[in-house]
């Protein structure tokens, strides 16, 4: 079969993972407490991830993204205090 196959390893562990619909954009929050990262990635029609950008010391523990994609938000639920951080995934930047 000729299905692309890559590997993302992480050394710290994963919290949280979504991809963005119907986009080839995923991001992953890693780390613990209160060293928490979060990383978008991008995966290219050849099956080829690139990291776009890792975003640290972050107070988040979930993901949520829009509908149509593009933006996202980064939430701290629970025991981190109702944190929402909003991103647009285009210029990977904090809104």
């Amino acid at each position: 079969r000729q299905i692309p196959v890559d590997v993302v390893e992480m050394k710290e562990a994963v919290t949280a993972f979504s991809w963005e619909p119907g986009g080839s954009k995923f991001a992953i929050i890693h780390g613990e407490s209160p060293r928490i990262s979060a990383s978008f990635y991008n995966m290219e029609e050849k099956g080829k991830v690139t990291l776009l950008k890792t975003f640290e010391k972050k107070q988040v523990n979930s993901i949520f993204w829009s509908p149509t994609g593009q933006f996202c938000i980064l939430a701290g639920l629970r025991n981190m205090n109702g944190v929402l951080e909003f991103y647009d995934t285009a210029d990977v930047v904090c809104m």
